[in-house]
């Protein structure tokens, strides 16, 4: 589109489901070397409220039009995704939508996500499998911002801010950085 929204679209006429996803090309690669972890709480605030929904009504919105929502972070990007019949698409891409532009990221639920996701940076870390993993990755790209897994590091994510997590969405989710892709 002329605001560098960019939408890819596949039709296939015997699917009677529709999976969509938004996707903000910046992820955890992006992350400030002291806030490790910033672009996490998009996925852990991604349901938490909205300028049109709060949580209650965002929740009892998928209970009613949507089969399952999510969101994750990458390295590289950060999505929101769902999936409902096909006769819900509308609903769907108006519930994605408004989390992915309106979100209003509480300071309450940021508070308290850094426990969960301080959590999830301890379950991983005491995954065999993971530690030498990102002993691979961090002499593969020693500088290079790759080296990082989305999760973050404790400090990082206890650094992070209400202001941070509003400055880095002004910045990298707008049209000219989001793809949508819808099936």
């Amino acid at each position: 589109r002329d605001d560098g929204l960019r939408i890819v679209t596949v039709r296939i006429p015997s699917e009677k489901k529709v999976y969509m996803r938004f996707t903000a090309r910046a992820g955890s690669a992006y992350d400030p070397e002291h806030k490790q972890g910033l672009h996490h709480y998009f996925e852990h605030l991604a349901f938490k409220g909205t300028k049109n929904r709060t949580i209650d009504d965002l929740n009892t919105f998928r209970t009613r039009h949507i089969l399952s929502a999510g969101a994750s972070t990458r390295r590289m990007h950060t999505q929101y995704s769902g999936e409902t019949i096909h006769s819900e698409w509308r609903a769907l891409a108006d519930y994605l939508s408004d989390i992915y532009c309106h979100s209003i990221f509480p300071a309450d639920e940021i508070e308290r996500e850094k426990e969960v996701v301080c959590n999830e940076i301890a379950r991983d870390w005491d995954q065999d499998n993971y530690v030498a993993f990102c002993a691979l990755w961090q002499n593969l790209w020693k500088e290079n911002p790759l080296r990082r897994h989305g999760v973050g590091t404790f400090e990082g994510v206890r650094n992070v801010t209400q202001e941070d997590i509003c400055t880095v969405n002004e910045i990298w989710h707008k049209p000219q950085n989001t793809i949508v892709a819808a099936v």
